[in-house]
């Protein structure tokens, strides 16, 4: 019996040693090397536009409350001058339309997600996002109209058809 634990045991040895290697798995071809890292480059992108969403759609519902706040505010006491403060309030119009713009591209990627699911629920993430800043940029726009007292001036030359 021992001499048979023992055979088996140098059997098993050597198959592991001299015979494994024949079984292993061939090295990938330069071709499946390549799509293999760019679909990690995809993955890795994919997980950034996950990371920049999450975080740009927190300070963008920052900017609407701010702005929701400061409406409520100007409606009590006319003209009351709230400002608002937000990391998104201090950004120029060129920065939040670059999000918006980053955050479409975004939603390409997500599909590049393994998990579909997380991929799906990114996918509607960064829709909301770039929604949300193309809303911001055209309020920005919005309001310089109106302080420039600009909105008669636009409806006159659209009205002549100056478009």
């Amino acid at each position: 019996m021992m001499k048979r634990l023992a055979t088996i045991f140098l059997v098993a040895v050597f198959l592991v040693l001299f015979a494994a290697p024949v079984f292993a798995q061939q090295q990938p071809t330069a071709e499946q090397a390549k799509q293999a890292a760019d679909l990690a480059k995809l993955a890795a992108m994919a997980e950034k536009c996950h990371a920049e969403a999450s975080l740009w759609n927190i300070e963008a519902e920052d900017w609407f409350k701010a702005e929701i706040d400061k409406s409520t505010a100007d409606a009590v006491k006319a003209g009351s001058g709230l400002p608002n403060t937000t990391t998104v309030s201090k950004m120029g119009v060129e920065e939040i339309d670059a999000r918006a713009k980053e955050m479409r591209n975004c939603i390409v990627l997500s599909g590049y997600n393994v998990n579909e699911k997380v991929g799906a629920e990114d996918n509607k993430l960064c829709d909301k996002v770039a929604r949300d800043y193309d809303q911001i940029s055209q309020e920005r726009l919005e309001h310089f109209v109106l302080r420039r007292h600009l909105y008669r001036q636009f409806l006159q030359e659209d009205a002549a058809g100056k478009r």
